[in-house]
């Protein structure tokens, strides 16, 4: 029984081997290739993304710029409201003061009036 030999067949080991070899870096070629297809399309996904928020951020902005100049030109024409209002009010103001002189000036000549006319009154009796 010491005499037979056990013949294994290099051809396959050989061919398992080399399958084994040559696989494995191709493989990890593969995966790498892979993941930077995967990493790519991520990343093309991101920047449609952040494009999408670009642009809805760009619209808020025009929006908020056009808020802020229609609200300006409120400010102006409330500021104008506001400056004739207070023109009118000084005008009233002085129209006060001026009918309150008159009206004082005129009860003064109505009270010399009234007793002119009970002196010329008194006079005639």
């Amino acid at each position: 029984h010491e005499d037979i030999e056990v013949k294994l067949e290099p051809v396959k080991a050989t061919r398992s081997l080399e399958t084994l070899t040559t696989r494995k870096p191709r493989d990890a070629t593969q995966n790498a290739m892979d993941r930077l297809v995967q990493d790519l399309l991520a990343s093309q996904k991101d920047l449609e993304d952040e494009r999408s928020k670009t642009a809805v951020k760009d619209a808020e902005i025009v929006q908020l710029k056009e808020d802020m100049a229609h609200l300006q030109q409120r400010d102006y024409k409330d500021c104008e409201e506001a400056n004739e209002l207070r023109r009118l009010l000084a005008f009233h103001i002085k129209n006060g003061e001026q009918l309150s002189r008159r009206f004082r000036d005129l009860q003064a000549v109505n009270k010399d009036l009234q007793a002119q006319l009970q002196a010329s009154e008194m006079a005639l009796e």
